[in-house]
């Protein structure tokens, strides 16, 4: 499985979470709380807490949640994230998409695929056009075992970005599961010729050289 984190930054986006004249200080106040989270949870953890006790709003809760990752509380900082991204005060459409795209990414850590695919959909709703989210719900897809659909969703991923190594990979990995040999060689040749070194490539070639062995069995 692929895993990684789209970091969410409020300090770059407090003004639209925060009223003006304490923005300079909650921005300050943000990053403090997420330096610690890196360095001390624990104690980042109930720092934020008692922030958000103290109308500390969607950056503390943010701070709290990005805790709990780090503390290993992967559940409650699931639930937290998806809170966050239906949360009034969050105030523009890419932010909360941004939100519930990292709330997506830590139920698909913790297997849990349709709670994965209904923050990803919660997100596309808002931005349609976020490649990276349509890649995110291809992952969930494949996992719920919906082959064709996530091709489907790579398709239009690749149309636009078609040296996606990700998506490639994705994609051919479909359509290996799907028999359709031919086309998964020619995603398999394209990820070759952008990473020829890159192991998980090469493990993807190994897969389709086997799957034609078996599939040229008499």
């Amino acid at each position: 499985m692929f895993m990684f984190f789209r970091p969410v930054f409020f300090a770059s986006l407090l003004m639209v979470l925060v009223h003006p004249a304490f923005a300079q200080s909650d921005a300050a106040r943000y990053e403090d709380c997420m330096r610690s989270v890196m360095e001390q949870p624990l104690a980042a953890y109930e720092t934020a807490l008692a922030w958000e006790a103290d109308s500390g709003g969607a950056p503390a809760r943010h701070c709290v949640a990005s805790a709990l990752i780090e503390l290993g509380d992967m559940e409650r900082a699931a639930e937290r994230l998806k809170d966050l991204g239906s949360a009034p005060d969050i105030r523009t459409d890419q932010l909360r998409a941004e939100i519930f795209g990292q709330s997506a990414e830590v139920f698909l850590q913790l297997a849990q695929y349709a709670n994965a695919l209904a923050a990803i959909d919660a997100a596309l709703a808002l931005v349609p056009d976020d490649f990276q989210l349509r890649i995110d719900r291809a992952r969930a897809l494949v996992e719920l075992e919906e082959i064709e659909a996530a091709v489907q969703e790579l398709d239009t991923v690749l149309a636009s970005q078609p040296d996606d190594l990700l998506a490639l990979r994705l994609r051919a990995t479909g359509l290996i599961q799907l028999q359709q040999l031919a086309l998964a060689e020619l995603d398999v040749a394209q990820a070759l010729s952008l990473a020829p070194s890159a192991v998980d490539v090469l493990l993807l070639r190994g897969a389709l050289r086997e799957a034609q062995r078996l599939a040229a069995k008499p």
